[in-house]
């Protein structure tokens, strides 16, 4: 179904977490010196297309979902891809990156979080006909 297939790209974000954390640390440092040089966004137009751009991939998978039922036809796609990959790579960064801080940070690990933001994506997208 569509709802399932967005679920497995979102996955992506928990590889790259685990699999890859360089490449968020990375996106990190980039996005830091691109603020901090002012580099022009027409500069920056090979950069974005070398980046993981899921869009596409998900627009259909959404699709999909929206035509069998498994995903709420009101949700505004382009505002759920772009919050929740934000999400996704923000707190993926937050977890690699500035690590554990205060003894509450211990509570739940990180691959736990990314599953459980997927979760609620997912659940916020579907339908009561989507099999989650």
């Amino acid at each position: 179904s569509g709802i399932d297939q967005v679920r497995e790209i979102l996955g992506v974000f928990l590889y790259l977490y685990q699999q890859h954390p360089e490449f968020l640390k990375f996106i990190h440092e980039f996005d830091n010196y691109v603020v901090k040089e002012q580099i022009e966004e027409d500069k920056l137009a090979d950069y974005e297309k070398s980046i993981i751009d899921l869009k596409e991939i998900m627009g259909k998978a959404f699709v999909t979902g929206c035509k069998d039922g498994s995903i709420n036809k009101l949700t505004v796609f382009n505002h759920f891809y772009d919050t929740i990959t934000h999400t996704l790579i923000s707190l993926s960064q937050k977890l690699l990156l500035r690590g554990l801080i205060l003894n509450s940070d211990r509570a739940v690990d990180g691959e736990t979080q990314i599953r459980m933001v997927i979760d609620m994506a997912v659940q916020f997208i579907g339908t009561n006909k989507s099999a989650q």
